[in-house]
């Protein structure tokens, strides 16, 4: 809730309906107000060094049914006129029983009139050798009753809110800003048709005051240009979005509304400009930024988004297919065709082509399925450019039109099957088991994904597990995979019998010569165990 007693809903991008649900508000706080507040000395020399000085206010809460008082309080240094500021604002919290909440601390007193103390540090630099700071702000509420008032500019003048600083005048100014363009893995292209925003990340250096404001200036075709601001500000001691990090080394974040009126074609920043502490500005231009490139799909569009071919198996392999659209008003040709996708597929690096039917396409790849999920992803960006470099965009990632393109493999609905299994030994001596591998050689029968992992188990006369393997496996190109069986070192003479599960991809499974399986084909698995 703002000082004005409002809330500001914020929407990132595109429209949309909102439907505000209040449950929890304060009302106009006429019971509550301040018996005192002043800092702890008039004056302070704060050139040589930051310097910490007090500031108490006392809290009245004319209810007799209050319980806790709490609230925040706003220091500002003072511009050349009336309620006028300069540089950021710094802002504690205070909350009645609590000491270090939110950078202020309760003293003593009850809900009828608490007293609180901020300690607070007095910058060094200005933009005169004497400085004034004063207490801009002080919101105060009450929990039980849920009032809330809000003190400000006159309000407070009665009181000895003001603090004369003795200053080091600033002679530094910022540093050329380092600029980047937050795209979040996106190409720099912008869907304006029902307005976006656009983010720039600055970094700052602001050596002696610190950094306070600034804006950056977007100049598009025609001359048209745009502005982003922002601003720095300390809450509880620490810097608060947009910016980030310490004063004197900030990076902030300018958030650029770019309206469905923009004309569409490349947008450049063309100035940057930044304000420090101390109130002294200083612009820069002919900054290297990548340029976005504006689009409302005015000039070229396209419709009728389809893949081709329509099932796709990568159980055993990725599986290639085109993406295909029609495509109007294009000019000297299509010149490329980006796809941006969430999930398992990937573009492949190729120049569109034209069909036969006069569609354009373009290849992309469906990775191969595994891990039980067939693989599946869900085109979330095109971009079409033309020969004469008019650009349109669609899907979410641009909050564009989404072209509707889901590509998925088809499920794994049959489990492995085999034809044949052969154990490589069928009779060992007890001394010689404990040095043979014993593996079981199968030959799969075709399936929709393919065998990857086993189980084997190796059953004495009574059908007790007397050893047991698991892992992974492969099936070659003519059909065969290998399960290994572990025979227990030591293990008595006696005849065994090999039962498995043959695994695949989707993590369906079949059992062989297990409780509930199917027999093996060809007859049981045995493992002859002789003295000697």
């Amino acid at each position: 809730v703002g000082a004005d007693g409002k809330v500001a809903f914020y929407n990132h991008v595109g429209s949309t309906d909102v439907v505000a649900d209040v449950f929890g508000y304060f009302s106009a706080g006429d019971q509550l107000g301040l018996s005192a507040l002043s800092f702890s000395q008039s004056t302070v020399d704060a050139s040589n060094a930051y310097t910490e000085v007090a500031v108490t206010w006392t809290v009245t809460a004319s209810n007799p049914e209050a319980r806790q008082t709490g609230g925040t309080i706003v220091i500002r240094q003072q511009g050349d006129t009336p309620d006028t500021y300069v540089g950021q604002s710094y802002t504690a919290s205070f909350l009645q029983g609590n000491r270090g909440f939110g950078g202020a601390d309760y003293v003593s007193g009850n809900a009828a009139s608490a007293t609180y103390s901020y300690s607070f540090v007095v910058p060094r630099y200005s933009g005169a050798a004497t400085a004034k700071w004063a207490v801009s702000l002080v919101a105060l509420e009450e929990i039980q009753s849920q009032q809330r008032q809000v003190l400000a500019g006159s309000a407070l003048s009665g009181f000895g809110n003001v603090l004369t600083a003795t200053s080091k005048v600033s002679t530094v100014t910022a540093l050329q800003p380092e600029l980047s363009l937050d795209l979040n893995g996106r190409p720099p292209y912008v869907y304006v048709s029902n307005n976006a925003y656009v983010s720039y990340s600055v970094k700052i250096q602001e050596q002696q005051s610190g950094f306070w404001k600034g804006s950056l200036q977007l100049t598009g075709p025609g001359g048209a240009t745009l502005i982003a601001s922002f601003e720095n500000s300390n809450f509880q001691g620490q810097l608060r979005s947009p910016c980030q990090q310490v004063v004197n080394y900030p990076t902030c974040r300018a958030l650029f509304l770019i309206p469905s009126t923009a004309p569409s074609g490349v947008w450049s920043v063309s100035a940057v400009t930044l304000t420090n502490n101390a109130g002294q500005t200083k612009s820069f231009t002919g900054l290297n930024t990548l340029p976005i490139t504006v689009t409302s799909n005015e000039s070229i569009q396209a419709d009728s988004f389809s893949t081709t071919p329509g099932e796709l198996n990568s159980w055993q392999a990725a599986a290639p297919f085109k993406v295909s659209m029609s495509v109007l008003g294009a000019r000297n040709g299509v010149r490329s065709i980006e796809l941006m996708w969430e999930g398992s597929c990937r573009s492949l690096s190729k120049p569109p082509t034209v069909d036969p039917d006069g569609r354009f396409s373009v290849p992309a790849v469906l990775e191969q399925s595994s891990n039980g999920t067939a693989a599946k992803c869900i085109l979330r960006g095109v971009a079409i450019t033309d020969g004469a470099g008019s650009l349109a965009l669609y899907g979410s990632n641009f909050g564009a039109p989404d072209p509707g393109v889901s590509v998925r493999s088809i499920l794994d609905t049959e489990p492995p099957t085999i034809t044949s299994a052969l154990l490589n030994v069928t009779s060992i001596s007890q001394s010689r088991a404990a040095q043979q591998s014993f593996v079981v050689v199968l030959q799969v029968a075709t399936s929709i994904a393919p065998v990857n992992g086993y189980r084997s188990y190796l059953y004495d006369s009574s059908g007790k597990v007397v050893g047991q393997s698991s892992g992974g496996t492969f099936t070659t190109p003519e059909g065969r995979a290998t399960v290994l069986v572990n025979v227990p070192y030591g293990i008595a003479v006696g005849t065994y019998t090999v039962g498995f599960e043959v695994i695949d991809a989707g993590w369906l499974s079949t059992g062989y010569g297990t409780p509930g399986g199917q027999p093996v084909p060809g007859g049981p698995l045995t493992l002859e165990i002789t003295e000697g």
